[in-house]
């Protein structure tokens, strides 16, 4: 990548105050909240009612996967995700999935 190609890049870097990123953000996380209640767990809270430094959290998770268009889906969860259930891993790529289906539909002509 040249030196014009980078700087080009970082300017176009998405950042949790984008409101695309929150936007997308909000969508992700309830729809992942809607993917929990259909598995039994209604311990995710819909965006309204998350706490600040989750919703902090989110908005990261967002900004990195806009960024990162290679990173993995459960790559937020570390070395956490050699004991994440199935139902917890479905969720991260459905949390992935949702953040580049939109992300591309905005870009879309």
């Amino acid at each position: 990548m040249t030196t014009q190609q980078n700087h080009a890049a970082t300017e176009a870097a998405n950042t949790a105050d984008d409101g695309l990123v929150k936007a997308i953000a909000r969508v992700a996380h309830e729809t992942v909240a809607a993917h929990n209640t259909a598995y039994g767990d209604y311990s995710t809270p819909p965006w309204e009612r998350l706490p600040d430094s989750e919703r902090a959290h989110v908005l990261a998770k967002v900004t990195a996967f806009l960024n990162n268009p290679d990173l993995h889906p459960t790559a937020q969860h570390g070395p956490a995700v050699a004991v994440l259930s199935a139902s917890q891993r479905a969720a991260a790529y459905v949390f992935h999935g949702v953040v580049h289906a939109i992300a591309r539909e905005q870009t879309r002509d």
